[in-house]
């Protein structure tokens, strides 16, 4: 009678085991959620975008907004520029994956990122990733 009760436990447990094993690797493969992503993402054009992330009153940065504007208001028809706070928009960070200020965010007229740039990029750069990104 003993070894009866030994051996439906040994099974019980191994059971149980296979059942927890089996969760896990189903959970581990699932996809990750990503958040929806913020008003100023979700935006769609028909021109390509650029994006830029910055923090007020870092050198970097400012100087990346000022070239940002710059670049808007010069070549107005060839893409539409925008600039975020990383502070004020922390959901914008974290939808981009933000880890250095400035990041400029090139996105396609289809909405996807084309590429990313951290650390300040200058306007010839700057044009040089727009050209590149024509018929995209």
């Amino acid at each position: 009678m003993m070894k009866i009760n030994y051996w439906v436990w040994l099974v019980l447990f191994f059971a149980l085991l296979l059942a927890g094993f089996v969760l896990f690797r189903f959970y581990q493969n699932a996809a990750p959620v990503k958040p929806p992503p913020p008003k100023l993402a979700a935006v769609k054009t028909a021109l390509p975008r650029v994006i830029t992330l910055y923090q007020k009153g870092e050198g970097e940065s400012d100087l990346a907004v000022f070239v940002s504007n710059e670049l808007a208001k010069k070549y107005k028809g060839a893409a539409d520029f925008s600039s975020a706070d990383t502070l004020n928009e922390p959901q914008l960070t974290e939808y981009y994956g933000v880890t250095a200020v400035p990041t400029l965010v090139f996105i396609t007229p289809a909405g996807r990122v084309f590429t990313r740039h951290e650390g300040y990029l200058d306007k010839a750069g700057i044009l040089r990733i727009l050209a590149s990104m024509k018929g995209k």
